[in-house]
């Protein structure tokens, strides 16, 4: 229990450090899930870990671990609340933004040995920034509020 719980804080502190630091629900978005990759990506063991216990149904996740994990969901869903709130979010479930979110990233992190395995003439792979700019462009595309001056272009 003790050793789960530390590791997903690794994870977890950092990120919620650097939402506390950003300014306004747009940049806490993106600090949001920029931290959470660079983090997961530096303690590979936890991305792997949470994505057996997801596969398992969290079996063997200790309560303690849990807590850590739904301290960033309860991050993201003030995120969404306060974007929804000043009329640039849509209305969206956090749960769902929250494992689009993190499980995109769990994945892509936990499959590198995989995808490096494919026989290719060139190299198939974002880099994580780059799986970073793509993903944060694709959760704004779902979550942004279109400007009436953004129809017209």
């Amino acid at each position: 229990e003790v050793a789960l719980t530390e590791l997903f804080q690794q994870v977890v502190e950092p990120v919620l450090q650097a939402v506390a630091q950003a300014q306004g629900s747009r940049n806490q978005l993106h600090a949001f899930i920029e931290r959470f990759a660079q983090q997961a990506s530096l303690t590979p063991t936890m991305p792997a870990v949470l994505m057996r216990e997801f596969a398992s149904g969290g079996m063997n996740m200790p309560i303690a671990a849990r807590e850590q994990m739904q301290r960033l969901l309860f991050a993201l869903k003030v995120i969404l609340q306060q974007g929804e709130e000043d009329g640039i979010f849509k209305v969206s479930d956090p749960l769902t933004t929250h494992f689009m979110i993190l499980g995109s990233l769990c994945f892509f992190i936990t499959s590198e040995p995989m995808r490096l395995a494919i026989p290719a003439e060139k190299k198939l792979d974002l880099s994580l920034d780059e799986t970073i700019q793509q993903l944060t462009s694709m959760v704004e595309a779902a979550l942004l509020i279109e400007n009436k001056e953004d129809e017209n272009v």
